[in-house]
């Protein structure tokens, strides 16, 4: 805003002025890495709660063929 051309109630930097803009830049490889990391130990994470979600599912049908079965009682409610 300091350095742009007030013309209106519109700014406008130019492309002499847009070019003499310092912009930091992070190392490319290096954010990259960290994302690919973040990333993975994401997909790590899925992984894990999808085998426990597989886990808990499997444990549930064997409670309900239990039950349906007859093979485990159901304690009566007082």
């Amino acid at each position: 805003a300091t350095i742009a051309t007030q013309t209106t109630s519109v700014a406008h930097l130019g492309i002499s002025r847009f070019a003499s803009l310092r912009v930091k830049v992070p190392a490319a490889e290096a954010a990259q890495q960290d994302i690919a990391n973040l990333l993975n130990a994401a997909d790590r994470e899925l992984s894990l709660l999808r085998s426990q979600l597989d886990a808990v599912r499997r444990q549930k049908r064997g409670l309900m063929q239990l039950l349906l079965t007859g093979q485990l009682p159901v304690p009566e409610s007082h």
